[in-house]
């Protein structure tokens, strides 16, 4: 069978050595997925916050939190919701476990923010750079 082969315009960049990421950072489709993700990101901060008022500070009998393995668990279920969003926006051939080194984009790093937002702040100037590009060519053909 012939093979046909053209430029889809993905670049693959490398995230500290451990995972790849694969996207079209000039894919106006991916800048409206992405604009579509942060006008949630309220919602899903808020919902992150609800969940972390649910802890009491009260123990139970075995010295673990009240009302803890629920919350970790609809963490957990927040944070697979999220991973499999980004899949969304940016590609299902990316494996957000390994790009976040299998670590809840929830968590808080040493910048205060947690994962998921120095993820956005990194990629950020990517996309922004080669959007604007992307729909001047648009309008030129």
């Amino acid at each position: 069978m012939p093979t046909l082969s053209f430029d889809t315009g993905v670049k693959e960049y490398d995230v500290d050595g451990r995972a790849k990421l694969r996207f079209n950072p000039s894919d106006p489709e991916l800048y409206a997925r992405v604009l579509d993700f942060v006008d949630k990101s309220d919602e899903i901060e808020m919902r992150y916050a609800a969940l972390k008022e649910v802890m009491t500070g009260e123990m139970d009998e075995q010295g673990f939190p009240v009302g803890g393995v629920e919350v970790v668990t609809k963490i957990r279920q927040l944070d697979r919701e999220l991973k499999d969003t980004l899949a969304d926006i940016f590609g299902h051939d990316n494996d957000f476990d390994a790009i976040f080194d299998h670590r809840s984009c929830l968590a808080v790093t040493d910048t205060g923010r947690n994962i998921l937002n120095n993820f956005f702040e990194a990629i950020a100037p990517i996309i922004l750079k080669s959007t604007p590009s992307a729909a001047g060519n648009w309008r030129k053909s």
